[in-house]
Formats: C-alpha cells, sequence, structure tokens
C-alpha cells in the first residue's frame, strides 16, 4: 500500500476530533488505511461544487477509486465539468444508511473528503488510466461508448474526516493530505 508522503514529515499531524490530542504517526496511517478500504467498499458519493459565484451544486454519483485518487464518470457540458473548470475545490462524501433512531444513529460511519478536482478528456492517456479504473470497478461501463462528450473527474485529495459514531457520538479522525 501507497502512502502520500508530505516533504517536511510523513504525515502532517492534525489534533483528532475524539479529544483534541495530536494523534501519532502509526494513528494517521491507520486512519488512511481505513478511509481506503471505507472507499474500496462502497459505490456511491456525494459531490459538491460551486461555480466561480459561488453558486452550490451537488450531485450523487457512481465513482472507483485507486487508494484516495477517485474518479466519476459524466459528460463534458456538466454542471459539474463547468464549475470544477471554474472552481476546482470539491467537497464529497461517502457514507452508510441508517435508520435515524436512537439506537441506530450510533452506527453512522462514512468518509468526508476535501479534494481538488481536475477535468480528464477522451481521448488523452490519463482519461483512458481513469477509465480503465472505473471498468474494472462497473464492468457494465464497457458499454459506454468513448467519445469528445465523455469525461472523468479525477479527485486528488487534501483532507478527510472519517467519520465513527459507534466511537461516541459526533466522532471523526481527520487527516491532511
Amino acid at each position: 500500500m501507497q502512502f502520500y508522503e508530505n516533504p517536511n514529515n510523513y504525515f502532517k499531524i492534525t489534533k483528532s476530533k475524539k479529544d483534541g490530542n495530536m494523534s501519532k504517526n502509526k494513528d494517521k496511517k491507520h486512519i488512511l488505511e481505513k478511509a481506503i478500504v471505507y472507499l474500496e467498499s462502497h459505490n456511491l458519493l456525494t459531490m459538491a461544487t460551486a461555480s466561480q459565484t459561488g453558486m452550490p451544486h451537488c450531485a450523487c454519483l457512481e465513482y472507483a477509486n485507486k487508494e484516495m485518487e477517485v474518479f466519476v464518470s459524466t459528460w463534458i457540458g456538466s454542471r459539474k465539468v463547468k464549475n470544477i473548470l471554474e472552481n476546482p475545490q470539491v467537497f464529497y462524501e461517502v457514507h452508510d444508511v441508517v435508520n435515524i433512531n436512537k439506537d441506530d444513529v450510533k452506527n453512522i460511519k462514512g468518509l468526508q473528503v476535501q479534494a481538488s478536482a481536475e477535468v480528464l478528456q477522451y481521448p488523452k492517456s490519463e482519461f483512458k488510466s481513469a477509465w480503465d479504473i472505473m471498468v474494472k470497478k462497473y464492468k457494465v461501463f464497457e458499454l459506454i461508448p468513448l467519445n469528445e462528450k465523455r469525461t472523468v473527474l479525477h479527485f486528488i485529495p487534501k483532507k478527510l474526516w472519517m467519520l465513527d459514531y459507534s466511537i461516541k457520538f459526533g466522532h471523526m479522525d481527520e487527516f491532511e493530505f
């Protein structure tokens, strides 16, 4: 498993929301490993973008990942692409579905990620590599015709939060790339 390195330190040290104390390096590695496993075990994310003027847009999308790099497919003319070309900052969340009642709310788990996005266009090699990752996860993507109208959005993570309310209501661990 490859980990993201910071030129100043293997990981940036950030506060754990759990107890306010500085997390140890091995804890940071564990948070990242947990986030990768979580991403690999889910299929949908909710992504938020904003236009240059700050107008928000949100969409639910299927995704594939290579460790913490995430890829989604869309049309070149979509609002998502337009917003990312104007403002490449995105935020997405992947979460479990739980019943909202006294007992089940304690089982909320999720992943929130602040990322930078880029638009990969057909027929460039970066598009092809990302498309292959999508097809590997979703065989049905082999049926989608590839042309200039199809694009892949590539999310490069900046910061993530792992939510796990089974530890404590509102618990989240933070990792900064």
